[in-house]
């Protein structure tokens, strides 16, 4: 079974944040995100032209990387609709990012090695 971590929103016009919901509660390895009390995040995170994320998954990763960010989405719909993107900071200081492109729901991965994993903020925009 996997864990729930919670985080916030503050959401702009043309995307948004997400951090802990308490101090020192970071999106821990091996839990699903769970913002604004919402685990379908379809309506939160959103991009351009029906582009938006469903769900999201930090794991361990044997291999060369040692964690992953699962992120269930689709990519804004139309030709020159252009991609969603996020950005994912760890609690080293460490930032990674993922544009989706593709306007078919699918799983996209970031992978990345830290002394300290736990993510404490997610971005996103278009």
């Amino acid at each position: 079974m996997v864990d729930r971590s919670y985080f916030v929103s503050d959401k702009g016009k043309n995307g948004g944040s997400a951090e802990p919901q308490y101090k020192n509660q970071n999106w821990k390895v091996n839990s699903d995100l769970i913002i604004d009390g919402q685990e379908n995040l379809s309506k939160t995170v959103t991009f351009n032209d029906e582009g938006c994320v469903y769900g999201m998954t930090l794991t361990g990763s044997p291999g060369y990387y040692d964690y992953v960010v699962n992120v269930d989405a689709q990519g804004p719909k139309g030709a020159f609709s252009g991609s969603g993107h996020l950005r994912f900071t760890d609690k080293s200081g460490d930032s990674y990012e993922l544009s989706i492109y593709s306007s078919t729901r699918s799983t996209h991965t970031v992978r990345y090695n830290s002394d300290d994993p736990e993510i404490v903020k997610v971005e996103w925009w278009y």
